[in-house]
């Protein structure tokens, strides 16, 4: 059962109203694991009729490579769905998305098995043979090629190995440890300068605005 995750904590988060806003950060080796693979974001979705059907919080995928994580639908019906070479999915209505925070973590044990949890509930899974196929294209965030998140997203994580319901539960309510050597980057948006996007592993060069994405001080 889904229950909504309230931690009263003060952060920065990157703040989406417009098509093409968000961040690219540039390929590095880091950001293209090709074995097991774990995606985590908390994400506060906005209702926005014109937006398209993929709304994209993280984007590192095109023609059947890398992976992605976002919300699709349009109107009342939505899914989280995680990519990696195989696709995962939860359907929730957007009367229940809108407007309020909830974390969300696609896992990939390669050639074994795919996983997706919503607020550290286990909501979908199935075997798969599915290994990432490498690419060079940048990373987005908040936006892609194609389409655009609305709403509000905060700390955006990747990690090199494939985590358990308990270490996601734990990374929802923070304390992550930086230096730990599978987490590949870490953007929780309190590192913007001068308009550039850094992350707290410093593993990955800094991300550049696209559009003009903006961040805002909230509670989650």
């Amino acid at each position: 059962m889904l229950t909504l995750l309230t931690l009263a904590v003060s952060t920065l988060t990157l703040k989406i109203d417009r098509p093409g806003d968000g961040f690219r950060v540039p390929h590095t080796s880091v950001l293209m694991p090709t074995g097991d693979l774990t995606v985590e974001a908390w994400v506060k979705p906005k209702r926005n009729p014109t937006a398209g059907p993929f709304k994209y919080v993280v984007s590192k995928n095109y023609g059947g490579s890398g992976y992605a994580l976002l919300l699709v639908g349009k109107d009342a019906m939505c899914r989280f769905q995680f990519e990696a070479n195989d696709t995962i999915s939860h359907e929730i209505h957007m009367n229940v998305l809108a407007d309020e925070w909830w974390h969300v973590a696609g896992v990939l044990v390669a050639g074994q098995e795919m996983r997706l949890y919503v607020n550290g509930v286990l909501v979908a899974h199935h075997p798969t043979t599915a290994r990432i196929t490498a690419n060079d294209l940048p990373l987005h965030l908040g936006t892609s090629p194609w389409d655009t998140f609305t709403g509000q997203i905060d700390d955006v994580m990747i990690w090199k190995t494939a985590r358990t319901q308990e270490q996601i539960k734990a990374d929802s309510k923070g304390g992550v440890n930086f230096e730990d050597a599978n987490l590949v980057a870490f953007w929780d948006f309190e590192r913007v300068r001068k308009g550039l996007l850094y992350d707290r592993t410093h593993h990955t060069r800094p991300g550049e605005p696209m559009g003009r994405p903006t961040t805002t001080r909230t509670r989650r």
